[in-house]
């Protein structure tokens, strides 16, 4: 892939420290002894059990906070004790889940999160780089920790009843991606659950790396920062943020100079 400095607009001067940078990073970070949660996990090594277990964690509090309760009644209009009754149903189906690491790919992705109502689970492919794999895993939890969760029914009901129906998500689909049949990287990027994901994988770096809360309001010279270490992780051949990376080269394709206020409000409505 290209540099972000091509694909996203014009480079911008980091002051970052590139030899501690990310010394705090989600990657890097653990909670010892923190509950699994899962109903089973398999093949894992000892280091990616911690960091299930510090993704989880992670991701139930956001969950229980107040922020994520007030941004999904803004976005939703539900009441809060219906929200707090879903928050209840996805920790139950988080229980039921199960989590397999494996070495064989049945999938274009590094991983795969298949919501069931009796059976969930999730699916990490090994591809050879330890921090591919660490964030495949933090991807998919994210997944399983969220509205996509709830979303057991089949196809048809879901376009009446689904829990993303009212989800504030930026459409980044252009012309080409309306005529071809298959999923795209921009139809890919445009469906809310990968926005919300990807939207809270922001948040996790705005905090580990830059020090601000997630949850706190971003402005476009915070995401600045972000893309200029972006870059540099492109430069030197540094996958963990694949996905993030992927998600705004399709914002830039689709929103071209105003990509960057409208990454904005996407982080900052998600929940």
């Amino acid at each position: 892939m290209r540099e972000l400095t091509d694909i996203l607009g014009q480079p911008i001067e980091s002051k970052t420290d590139f030899n501690k940078w990310n010394s705090k990073s989600s990657c890097d970070t653990y909670l010892p002894n923190s509950p699994i949660y899962l109903k089973k996990i398999n093949n894992a090594d000892s280091e990616q059990s911690q960091k299930i277990g510090y993704f989880i964690e992670r991701e139930l509090k956001w969950l229980d906070s107040n922020e994520y309760i007030s941004r999904k009644k803004e976005a939703t209009g539900m009441s809060e004790s219906k929200i707090k009754n879903d928050i209840q149903k996805i920790k139950e189906q988080l229980a039921k889940t199960k989590l397999n690491i494996s070495n064989k790919r049945d999938d274009l992705a590094k991983g795969v999160y298949y919501q069931d109502k009796k059976n969930p689970v999730i699916n990490i492919f090994k591809d050879g780089s330890r921090y591919r794999t660490l964030n495949a895993i933090d991807h998919e939890i994210k997944h399983a920790v969220s509205e996509q969760a709830l979303e057991t029914m089949d196809d048809l009901i879901k376009v009446f009843t689904s829990n993303y129906r009212k989800y504030p998500k930026i459409n980044n689909k252009r012309v080409i991606d309306y005529l071809i049949p298959v999923e795209t990287l921009g139809k890919w990027a445009s469906k809310a659950p990968e926005q919300q994901v990807i939207s809270k994988r922001i948040m996790d770096i705005m905090e580990t790396d830059y020090g601000i809360k997630r949850g706190s309001k971003l402005t476009t010279d915070n995401l600045k920062k972000l893309i200029s270490d972006l870059n540099h992780q492109i430069k030197t051949r540094d996958e963990r943020n694949s996905d993030i990376i992927a998600m705004l080269y399709k914002m830039k394709q689709k929103h071209k100079d105003s990509y960057q206020s409208k990454l904005c409000e996407m982080v900052n409505n998600a929940y």
